[in-house]
């Protein structure tokens, strides 16, 4: 998964944006990777999964966040004022 994150990764100011997180592989990866990510799952008892597999890995980066996912996704896509609100609330 770290190959795949420096790959998807723009060389200046990269952040990995995960909309369905699962258990949290994307996060632990940019953890090791000292990426700033965001990581979205709708389920709670995959979030307290997320965060105790990235908390295990943790070295200090940037940012990264765990979000709970309450809005619908189409497309794939969340809309951007949405976007920007999760980037702007810590859990």
């Amino acid at each position: 998964m770290k190959y795949l994150v420096k790959l998807a990764a723009p060389p200046q100011d990269p952040v990995i944006l995960d909309l369905f997180a699962g258990s949290g592989t994307t996060g632990v990866a940019c953890e090791q990777l000292k990426i700033p990510y965001i990581l979205i799952e709708r389920e709670e008892e995959y979030c307290e999964i997320i965060k105790a597999r990235v908390k295990a890995a943790h070295k200090p980066i940037r940012k990264g966040k765990v979000v709970k996912r309450q809005e619908p996704v189409q497309d794939g896509l969340l809309p951007y004022d949405v976007v920007k609100k999760m980037m702007e609330t810590e859990i």
